[in-house]
């Protein structure tokens, strides 16, 4: 039976991290030297070895790397229809590797299923997608002795995640428009209590307060035809908002049908602001305002950074990329 590292922190009296910390010459000074040593003596004793697959990316063995998500994002999400896909796949083939997509039946059993992959011999590190945050996923991630990199949220310091930059394109789209008079300010979002949307809350909220504005016209829209009811309201109002924030693609699109049947002008009359994919700008009326989010962009940095970790030349913690605001 082949020694891992939980085997070792068993022998040692200590947490698998620690002991892979050490073994990786990564602890920093935060472990002492009578612990160290008798990790090292623990290792000895026992004969372990490294995880020759884990290795197996450096000697271009496999050629492949795992893109693992979960049915749950599947389903909420789209995790394999979105554009992160082909961007890391693009950016995985100009290296001649291949990626071997696997669902998880839930977050916790993306560690597992990452496990088998290159235990297996079939993959020599990985991609996570996930679209919350899950304290226990990342320190399941931790304890796994491969290269690896999380596609979203992710705040903990010791792994590689790489995710848009939802607070700072929040304070931006805010700035923006406080910068241009607009003192009642919308948000019109989608009706999904995830982690992605409390965090987009948590920010429009500390945002406006920082402005000394109003939150009021912070709602939520079922699908299109809901938006488009809900912006009525607003434009009917003698104090409805003046700009309007839009979450998703539907929501905007139910918010621009109430502005061009109201006959008003998007970015004259009404100044309206989507988060969306760049590649859905054509949906849009001229005038509008996009924070045009990359997501196959988003997916080759992903490719790099795990190139780069294989390499051992970058360093763990957060990567968040701000997208430019521009005028369709």
């Amino acid at each position: 039976m082949r020694i891992t590292q939980r085997d070792v922190a068993r022998e040692a009296g200590v947490s698998q991290t620690v002991v892979s910390d050490v073994l990786h010459d990564r602890a920093r000074g935060r472990v002492s030297p009578e612990t160290r040593q008798r990790i090292l003596d623990a290792a000895k004793r026992l004969a372990y070895h490294p995880n020759a697959t884990a290795q197996a990316l450096r000697l271009g063995q496999s050629r492949q790397v795992a893109y693992v998500t979960s049915r749950t994002d599947i389903d909420n999400f789209s995790a394999l229809a979105e554009e992160v896909v082909s961007g890391l796949a693009s950016a995985f083939a100009e290296r001649h590797l291949r990626v071997v997509i696997d669902v998880a039946g839930s977050y916790l059993q993306i560690p597992e299923r990452l496990h088998e992959l290159v235990a297996s011999g079939v993959c020599d590190s990985g991609i996570v997608r996930v679209f919350e945050e899950k304290e226990a996923l990342w320190s399941a991630l931790k304890q796994l002795e491969i290269p690896l990199v999380v596609i979203g949220q992710c705040p903990d310091p010791e792994l590689i995640s790489i995710a848009h930059d939802v607070p700072g394109i929040i304070r931006a789209a805010e700035t923006y428009l406080a910068e241009r008079g607009h003192t009642r300010i919308a948000m019109l979002s989608g009706q999904r209590r995830s982690q992605y949307f409390l965090l987009v809350e948590a920010s429009w909220r500390e945002g406006l307060a920082r402005l000394g504005l109003s939150d009021q016209w912070t709602a939520e829209a079922a699908d299109r035809d809901a938006a488009e009811a809900l912006m009525n309201d607003w434009l009917r109002a003698a104090d409805g908002p003046t700009a309007i924030v839009c979450l998703n693609e539907h929501v905007a699109l139910g918010a621009t049908r109430a502005v061009v049947r109201g006959g008003l002008r998007v970015g004259k009359d009404v100044e309206l602001v989507v988060i969306g994919s760049t590649t859905h700008s054509w949906l849009y009326e001229p005038g509008t305002l996009l924070f045009g989010t990359d997501l196959a962009g988003i997916g080759r940095r992903a490719a790099e950074a795990l190139l780069s970790s294989v390499a051992g030349q970058s360093t763990p913690g957060p990567v968040r990329v701000l997208p430019e605001l521009i005028r369709l």
